[in-house]
């Protein structure tokens, strides 16, 4: 489990997003400080490593396209909660996903199947996404693995439309990292 801070800003020009990963927890283990952070610009995704010192970059799109975030899942970020209902309809098969009993009722869940000719295909078996009514907005993320592994993201504190200062967004590190630049993920 990894506990930390993430930040998304889509009305920027390009859409942009971080994530800064501060604690480590290995099955019953006590959490220990890991230090590791995802930067996407809009055009590259960016993966700093503090443990090793290394920051790698990759390019995620062309200049003549148009960046979307959510295809970053398959690149190792599920942000399948952010994507448009338009991109899910056409990557994926939705219902409803049944309830417990002590499921809140301001949830709903979503289950995803990818679709036949998915883009996701090749990495998920399903997908479900708790999202509050109101806002719509995800509070859980869970994917099944094609190699059944179970990954969950989940938002504790989410803030809605506070003003991110571009700062939050730029790359910071110590002139000892190594820095790698790589094509296309």
């Amino acid at each position: 489990m990894r506990k930390g801070v993430f930040f998304y800003d889509k009305t920027a020009p390009e859409p942009r997003l971080r994530v800064n990963f501060e604690t480590l927890q290995q099955d019953d283990e006590t959490p220990r400080p890991y230090r590791e952070q995802f930067i996407f610009d809009g055009r590259h995704l960016v993966h700093v490593n503090y443990s090793i010192k290394q920051v790698k970059r990759y390019k995620r799109a062309d200049p003549n396209e148009t960046p979307n975030v959510s295809s970053l899942g398959a690149g190792g970020l599920g942000l399948l909660g952010l994507a448009g209902l338009d991109h899910l309809k056409r990557q994926f098969d939705i219902t409803l996903a049944a309830g417990g009993a002590d499921e809140p009722a301001d949830r709903i869940r979503l289950a995803l199947t990818p679709a036949g000719d998915s883009i996701y295909r090749d990495d998920f078996i399903r997908v479900e996404i708790e999202a509050d009514r109101e806002s719509g907005l995800p509070k859980k993320v869970t994917a099944i693995s094609t190699r059944e592994d179970i990954y969950e993201v989940s938002l504790l504190d989410p803030r809605i439309n506070e003003k991110l200062d571009d700062d939050v967004f730029k790359l910071t590190v110590a002139e000892d990292f190594t820095i790698i630049s790589e094509g296309e993920l």
